[in-house]
């Protein structure tokens, strides 16, 4: 009985290490001045590339608040992020964050 119980916790620990991680960038955080090292100092954006950078295969999944206002912003952010390095086919940018003043970031593997 201990064996079922065991496995299914182990496969529900691998299960769970490879779920889409989901960051948040506040609108306050991105509102100020930009340079590249302004842009790789935010904690968020950091995870996003570390975890980029580890796997060739995932991608990052950008919601942005609908309306012209969340549009340019998460065109904003994949332009600062292929300018730093990472592909642009790996971006992809969806309406429809949660949050009106946040873009939600994932990781998908």
């Amino acid at each position: 009985m201990r064996l079922p119980l065991i496995f299914i916790a182990l496969l529900f620990s691998l299960c769970s290490a490879h779920a889409e991680q989901e960051l948040l960038l506040d609108r306050a955080e991105w509102s100020v001045p930009k340079t590249a090292e302004v842009v790789l100092a935010m904690p968020v954006l950091q995870t996003a590339m570390k975890h980029l950078q580890h796997s060739e295969r995932a991608r990052l999944i950008v919601y942005y608040p609908g309306g012209d206002e969340g549009s340019l912003w998460a065109i904003e952010l994949r332009g600062w992020l292929v300018s730093l390095g990472l592909e642009a086919d790996r971006i992809k940018l969806i309406s429809g964050s949660r949050y009106p003043d946040r873009l939600q970031l994932q990781i998908e593997e």
